[in-house]
């Protein structure tokens, strides 16, 4: 598989389909999905009381939160984040060739996030809460797939450090939707706080490493 049709599958395919092998998958800039291979759960905060805080945490949901987890939920991880990323370049007047440049560095750093998230929910295959609690039920449809990290978390990160970059003036607004697209994970009570942390952590780390590539093209001359 090429990597052009990759990329346009971490971007565009539905939320719920699942590429098990996605760890593996080439990188754009990453050495590899294993650069930023988390550690241990634990590292994150992950212990025996996640479960009830996560139940707790869910009871808290005003329309509000139903409200942002159905638009977080929309699509793939990456799918708002194209948006965002449209509406930026749009409202700024960019020129075309700027616009291809933000499009292609914020869906680089989302493409190579999945890939570094899948590698870390391969190694580590964290069951997802309703799978430790059965009597869990989340507020979205939610495959059986590994928890930690959450990749709507990691990819959020990662385009947000972009877009920063790109848009400075706005850097805290993106950084407080990325928060806010890890949070909508814990209101569908598809993660736990852990895999979130970990994931705009490695998100970050992911869309950093897209900055260096950035600054090294000429368009910040």
């Amino acid at each position: 598989m090429s990597l052009f049709v990759l990329l346009i599958t971490a971007t565009a395919v539905p939320g719920q389909n699942v590429e098990p092998a996605a760890g593996t998958w080439p990188t754009l800039v990453l050495s590899s999905g294993r650069q930023y291979r988390l550690t241990e759960p634990s590292s994150y905060g992950a212990n025996s009381g996640e479960l009830a805080w996560l139940r707790s945490f869910m009871t808290q949901a005003d329309a509000n939160a139903v409200a942002q987890i159905a638009y977080w939920d929309a699509g793939s991880p990456a799918y708002r984040w194209v948006q965002i990323t449209l509406q930026e370049a749009l409202s700024r007047n960019l020129a075309a060739p700027l616009t291809t440049r933000a499009l292609a560095l914020v869906s680089g750093a989302m493409y190579d996030a999945t890939v570094a998230a899948w590698d870390s929910k391969s190694t580590f295959n964290r069951q997802r809460p309703a799978q430790a609690d059965t009597s869990l039920v989340p507020r979205v449809l939610s495959a059986s797939v590994p928890s930690y990290p959450s990749e709507h978390a990691t990819v959020a990160g990662a385009a947000a450090s972009v877009l920063g970059y790109l848009f400075p003036d706005k850097a805290a607004q993106f950084t407080s939707l990325a928060e806010e697209a890890g949070r909508s994970r814990l209101f569908a009570g598809t993660n736990y706080p852990s895999d979130v942390s970990a994931g705009l952590e490695l998100g970050r780390l992911v869309g950093n490493a897209f900055i260096v590539a950035g600054r090294g093209d000429g368009s910040d001359a």
